[in-house]
């Protein structure tokens, strides 16, 4: 039966071989990612400071080096909600990681 062959095939070893030489993949886990940040709301960050780094208060470019730094972290449990937003350059991103 289908579900005897995935058994048998569902090994490492095996795996490996189909990878190698018939160019198979193993079913993909699905992604435990967020959802990226909507246009919509990127326009509006992006409106919230008239395109300035909220934070060193430098002019953006709307198409390139524009970040969206989250207020409170989503790792200590920020959202994705307009308000948790500001937009910022690369340097200060970085700087800031993951505290308030």
């Amino acid at each position: 039966t289908i579900e005897e062959f995935v058994k048998r095939i569902d090994r490492p070893d095996i795996q490996a071989i189909l990878r190698r030489f018939c160019g198979m993949r193993a079913p993909r886990k699905p992604s435990s990612r967020r959802k990226p940040i909507s246009k919509a709301a990127k326009a509006l960050v992006w409106a919230k400071t008239e395109g300035r780094c909220a934070y060193c208060d430098v002019q953006l470019n709307p198409f390139d080096g524009f970040e969206i730094d989250h207020v409170h972290p989503v790792c200590k449990g920020g959202t994705d909600d307009v308000d948790n937003l500001v937009p910022c350059c690369h340097d200060c991103n970085q700087r800031k990681g993951g505290r308030v």
